[in-house]
Parts: C-alpha cells; sequence; structure tokens
C-alpha cells in the first residue's frame, strides 16, 4: 500500500507543484491521476519516486516511512513519460539496469528480460540502441518494464503521449489489460486523457494546478462533481451558465431557454446568481440552426446558440434544445465549488 498525508511540492522559484496531496492506495488498486498541462501530477509522482523532495507531508509504503529514503531505497517503478530510456544502451542493456542494480544474477536477468519482451512484443528490437527507437517502441519498452519485476508501487507518467495521436488510442486498448493484470502492485497512473483515467482508474483523483479538487470513483465524480474543475474534465460536453435562482411561490427555479427549471435550494438562494451545470438533449426538426457539429464514437452532438447538446444519429439543419432535468448540478460563483443542500 502507498499512503500519502498532506504531500505538498514547493519549487526553488516559489511555485507549488502539488499542495497537501492525501490519498492510499492499496496493493492490486489502481488510482487514476486525472490533470490537464500543468496540472501537478508529474511532480506529484517524481516526489513519491524521490527524484522532487517533499516541502511537507509524508509518504508511506506498506507502513513505512519512505518521504527521505533515498531512490534506490524506494520499492517504486515509474514508467517515464519520455520512456525513461538511456539512448546509448540497448533495449536489452535497459531493461536489465534495474535488475542488475539489484545483484539479480546474469542468466535470471536474461530469461525475464527475454519474457517480458516477448509479452509486450519487442523481441525484434532487444539489440537496437535506444537512439533508434520510433516513439511507439519507445513507449512498448516503457510498458515493459512493469513485467521486469513486482514493486510495491507502480507509477504511469502519462505515457501514451510517446504514442504517435493517429494510434494512441489503440496502443492504449491494446495494453490496457496488462495494465489491469498488475494485482501486485498500487498502481497509481496519470494521464491527460479522461477515457484512459475512465478505464483504467478504480478512483480517480482530479488535479488542478497542483490541488487535489476530488477523489472518487468514475461513477461519484461524474454525478457528483465537487467543483466546475472537477465537472469540465469529468463531463466535457455539459453546459455551463451564469443563472439566478428565482423564488416562484411553490419552489425555487431557474431559467434556461426561457423555460423554468425547478432547483432544490433554500429559500435564501432566492435572487442569488449561480454557476449551472446541464447536458442538453437535440431533437432534429425544430426552429433553431445549427452553428456546428461533431462525433465522439457513435455520438453526435451537435452546437446550437452556443450550447452542445447530444442529437441523433444524423445531423440535421435545425433543433429544438431541452435540458436534462436530471444532470443540472449548481455551483458557487465565488469559489466555484458545488452547492450541497
Amino acid at each position: 500500500m502507498i499512503k500519502l498525508e498532506s504531500l505538498t511540492i514547493k519549487y526553488m522559484y516559489g511555485s507549488t507543484g502539488a499542495k497537501d496531496i492525501s490519498l492510499e492506495c492499496a496493493r492490486g488498486e489502481r488510482i487514476a491521476i486525472l490533470a490537464g498541462e500543468e496540472g501537478g501530477k508529474t511532480s506529484l509522482l517524481k516526489c513519491i519516486a524521490g527524484l522532487y523532495p517533499a516541502t511537507g507531508g509524508r509518504v508511506y509504503i506498506d507502513g513505512a516511512d519512505i518521504t527521505r529514503k533515498k531512490i534506490k531505497e524506494r520499492d517504486i517503478l515509474l514508467v517515464h513519460t519520455e520512456g525513461g530510456i538511456i539512448k546509448t544502451r540497448t533495449v536489452r542493456a535497459n531493461l536489465e539496469l534495474p535488475l542488475k542494480i539489484r545483484k539479480y544474477p546474469k542468466e535470471e536477468r536474461q530469461i525475464i528480460v527475454g519474457e517480458a519482451a516477448k509479452n509486450f512484443g519487442i523481441l525484434p528490437i532487444l539489440d537496437d540502441y535506444g537512439y533508434k527507437l520510433s516513439d511507439d517502441d519507445k513507449l512498448r519498452v516503457a510498458l515493459a518494464r512493469t513485467a521486469i519485476r513486482t514493486p510495491a508501487v507502480i507509477m504511469f507518467d502519462d505515457v501514451f503521449r510517446l504514442a504517435p495521436h493517429a494510434i494512441r488510442k489503440a496502443m492504449f486498448l491494446e495494453y490496457l489489460p496488462k495494465i489491469r493484470a498488475l494485482r501486485n502492485s498500487a498502481v497509481l497512473f496519470a494521464t491527460t486523457s479522461l477515457e484512459e483515467a475512465m478505464s483504467v482508474g478504480d478512483r480517480i483523483l482530479v488535479m488542478n494546478f497542483g490541488i487535489a479538487e476530488q477523489l472518487g470513483t468514475p461513477g461519484e465524480l461524474k454525478e457528483y462533481p465537487a467543483s466546475v474543475a472537477v465537472d469540465k474534465m469529468i463531463n466535457p460536453y455539459k453546459n455551463r451558465l451564469t443563472v439566478s435562482v428565482s423564488d416562484e411561490g411553490n419552489g425555487r427555479f431557474i431559467r434556461i431557454f426561457n423555460k423554468l427549471y425547478r432547483v432544490p435550494c433554500p429559500p435564501s438562494y432566492a435572487g442569488r446568481e449561480v454557476i449551472c451545470s446541464f447536458s442538453a438533449v437535440a431533437e432534429a426538426g425544430g426552429r433553431l440552426p445549427i452553428s456546428d457539429y461533431f462525433y465522439d464514437g457513435d455520438a453526435l452532438y451537435i452546437r446550437c446558440g452556443g450550447i452542445v447538446a447530444r442529437a441523433g444519429a444524423y445531423p440535421s439543419d435545425r433543433y429544438d434544445i431541452s435540458v436534462d432535468i436530471e444532470s443540472i448540478r449548481l455551483f458557487d460563483v465565488a469559489t466555484e465549488k458545488a452547492l450541497t443542500f
């Protein structure tokens, strides 16, 4: 198990890489860390691995405090964004290196590396030097490290960024079963991809500029985002408008598309502005012209009057837009945190 207690990373020039990060991840569990560029995920993983010093908090592995331990004293495997491949060594030598450091006999090293190379489809390039590798081969070599040994913690730092854009999804789906099969280690999987995070993580930690916004299951984050930042990452096709809450005598309402929708909030919210997040549905043959449309998998989405809505299978010229009432979530305008009543 890995446990983080209020882990904080500050750089020498004063910037904060991550602040007060706390979580527990048991062996056999996978926590995805979802963040945008400069979100803090790489700083967090490098600090856990010992590459960056912690300026606050603690890191425990199986109950032992490793916060100040040297890199080689931590039972951690970090699969780097750039592959972590030494360009002047062969693929075989790169894979053997952690075993060599741990004094494995040569014959045993060769057997372990041979099996890993076979499982990850890199037997033909074992004797190629790192500088000769294509981006997708670098990714395969990086992932093959997970089959070399079984540490307490395995961490992936947005490794599928190594894959060319056109085949990133295909390579992810190819190796997803192998990542899910890592049952003897605690797995932290950092990524900028929502699809990868939702597919890998038993739970997901959403980070935003070094801050832990929310930790929960994919379903919890989707249905009950704790902030606008989480909602934007987890529900990219929802709409967000600043609206006023009105008291109509029989409850509180918000107005969207000139229609009133009842919301569960106390009378004190009457006259108050809130951020409303909602999903919209489009019906073809209506009055409103569309400005754009796009597909996400088999789902068609249209843009109409600044609103994104899910539509039928084929685009039409005009639509009527309606709000999915069950999808409505309210956030405070000042803090952008979810309002709970």
